[in-house]
């Protein structure tokens, strides 16, 4: 079985696989929906590595999640093996107010079809986008109650998102192209500063056909439709029963796992 045949066969998806806008959307849709967003690796100390090979061993073989980096490389991968083309670009988080100007810590791709230029965002976790969005100003998408929405800023591009809560400002990035080089840096940073969220917080996601799971923290978030249901994990024995149960992931060594921002669990 080639590595594409692999990949397909995780996100089980049986589609055409011509190159085309249709194509693309339910590759992203079946990627978030089956591979998820998680940062266990980092808290049990275990190096990122961003070799597609190590990266279809991880995502794929062993079946875990990881962040936008290892996503988004994978991803690419898979895409330029089915013929489309596309660039890497990298993008500045505005989760806290406190940074008026965040790192370039995400990455996402951006994808050349012959009906335009569009972009996949299959790693940002908790709130992005199911599918891709034309690149153009005032382009939306909507799906349920999730609606994204692209605003051109001088030579930014700001991605809005509403969960059904209201809009807020997700992510900004040019249109640079990046290479495997820079994002290697960008994620040595993230998995290694003391100052990275990554490294002081638990944070996993996975998007549901009505939905999304996610965990911050100890805080389980369940949303289906417009109803939010949480609750807050207390044990690491807990723990592991969510992760198998919720996000498809089976990691032994949970046990030990160490979140500075979780009182007791250091």
């Amino acid at each position: 079985m080639s590595e594409l045949d692999e990949y397909l066969a995780r996100i089980e998806y049986g589609g055409s696989t011509a190159p085309s806008s249709e194509v693309l959307d339910a590759l992203c849709q079946a990627h978030v929906t089956h591979v998820p967003f998680e940062n266990l690796d980092v808290l049990l100390g275990v190096p990122i590595s961003l070799a597609p090979a190590a990266l279809m061993d991880k995502l794929v073989r062993r079946r875990r999640g990881g962040y936008c980096f290892e996503h988004v490389i994978l991803f690419r991968e898979m895409l330029t093996a089915l013929g489309f083309t596309s660039e890497l670009l990298l993008g500045r988080v505005y989760a806290s107010p406190a940074l008026t100007v965040p790192p370039r810590t995400h990455a996402l791709v951006r994808v050349q079809l012959t009906s335009g230029v569009v972009i996949a965002d299959p790693g940002f976790g908790g709130h992005g986008p199911r599918g891709s969005l034309p690149l153009v100003s005032g382009a939306s998408v909507q799906c349920g109650v999730e609606q994204h929405r692209l605003e051109r800023d001088g030579d930014r591009w700001l991605l809005h998102g509403d969960m059904g809560q209201g809009e807020r400002l997700l992510h900004a990035f040019t249109e640079e192209r990046q290479h495997p080089i820079d994002l290697e840096v960008a994620n040595h940073f993230t998995a290694t500063h003391p100052a990275s969220k990554f490294k002081n917080t638990l944070m996993l996601q996975l998007v549901l056909p009505d939905g999304r799971v996610s965990l911050h923290g100890n805080r389980l978030s369940v949303r289906r439709g417009t109803k939010l249901e949480q609750s807050d994990v207390e044990t690491r024995r807990d723990l592991a029963r969510i992760l198998r149960d919720d996000f498809t992931l089976d990691v032994p060594r949970v046990s030990s796992l160490r979140v500075p921002a979780v009182p007791g669990w250091t």
